[in-house]
């Protein structure tokens, strides 16, 4: 296949299945049902989670085991593409394996940070994503130590991070090197935009230097308010990739308290202008997320590069799986629809 024919239709791929997204009215349909098990029954009917659910018992299923299948379908209809891609000969999957990598090692290293006992699935739910992660998931899964999930893993930038934590270290050495591994992740996904994205890779490295900079708004908000973190706490956390300078990033580890660190972002035009993402935020997390997913949208609709349009899907289907992770926890706890529903992130366009 041409190039050209295989850039036509790996579009084709990713924007059919953009198609079958949920949309609004289905996340009211959702929200109008009254338990776990009945979104469960919904999900199982529409075609992108048809698969993983086929042999769910819904009637009894729980609210954690039906939030693992909606990740399971998030990963396999991402790596449908990524077969594709391999076929075609584009690097289209690269992105997605940093992706997996990523959240199946931040699960690991949080669950043993928090010291639960609980076990992770073995698997992201794709064989062909599985096979590239450079580790066996189902050993990371019950890993009892950061030092044992390192033994597990092939790639050696992720060892070397791994291998930053002190072997018996705490959670909160546990979580800095969450932080590394973000850091690296973020890195990754640059290099790839750089080298494959054509025309449009300076947009695409301006959405993601926006995502990271209000992340790290985020994480100093968030240590300031929940912990009164001091400066040095507060830049241990924030990670590189951004577009914020150093003296606005020192700005907003030097602010006295949650809300300072919002007024030091402000007082940059460049924060300024990101942090507008605020005003239609349910909580201040929601507006990497918010970012990333109305950019991600419009590079979807409008993209010419195949690695642009599918470093957005990936974004967007982050989304989606938050969206009905919400809307299961909020039938679990019995929230009301209207509460609920302001906690989404949907296009209200379709």
């Amino acid at each position: 296949m041409s190039a050209h024919g295989a850039s036509g239709a790996i579009f084709s791929k990713i924007r059919a299945m953009y198609g079958q997204r949920l949309t609004p009215a289905d996340c009211d349909a959702m929200l109008a049902r009254d338990s776990v098990a009945a979104v469960a029954a919904f999900l199982k009917g529409r075609p992108s989670y048809a698969d993983e659910l086929s042999s769910a018992d819904t009637a009894s299923i729980d609210a954690l085991g039906l939030e693992g299948l909606v990740r399971r379908a998030r990963y396999a209809k991402l790596g449908r593409l990524c077969r594709f891609g391999v076929t075609v000969g584009e690097r289209i999957a690269d992105c997605v394996i940093l992706e997996a990598q990523t959240e199946f090692l931040t699960a690991a290293l949080t669950r043993i940070a928090s010291g639960s006992a609980s076990v992770a699935e073995g698997s992201v739910g794709s064989e062909l994503i599985d096979s590239y992660l450079g580790f066996d998931p189902e050993r990371v899964a019950v890993a009892k130590s950061v030092r044992e999930i390192s033994s597990e893993v092939r790639d050696g930038a992720l060892r070397r991070v791994l291998g930053s934590c002190p072997d018996g270290g705490g959670p909160k050495e546990i979580m800095k090197t969450v932080g590394e591994l973000r850091a690296a992740r973020i890195a990754g996904v640059a290099g790839i935009i750089a080298e494959t994205a054509g025309d449009e890779a300076d947009e695409l490295l301006g959405i993601l230097r926006g995502t990271v900079d209000l992340e790290n708004v985020v994480a100093a908000y968030r240590l300031k308010k929940h912990f009164g973190a001091d400066r040095d706490a507060v830049l241990a956390a924030l990670v590189p990739g951004g577009g914020l300078d150093g003296a606005a990033l020192l700005a907003i580890a030097d602010a006295p308290d949650a809300e300072g660190v919002l007024a030091a972002a402000r007082s940059d035009r460049r924060a300024a202008k990101l942090l507008r993402t605020l005003d239609d935020c349910y909580v201040i997390d929601d507006a990497p997320l918010r970012y990333g997913y109305f950019a991600g949208v419009k590079m979807i609709r409008y993209s010419s590069s195949p690695a642009a349009a599918m470093i957005s899907f990936v974004r967007v289907t982050a989304v989606e799986c938050s969206n009905v992770t919400k809307i299961i926890e909020g039938k679990r706890y019995g929230l009301d629809a209207r509460e609920i529903r302001k906690m989404l992130i949907l296009d209200e366009r379709r």
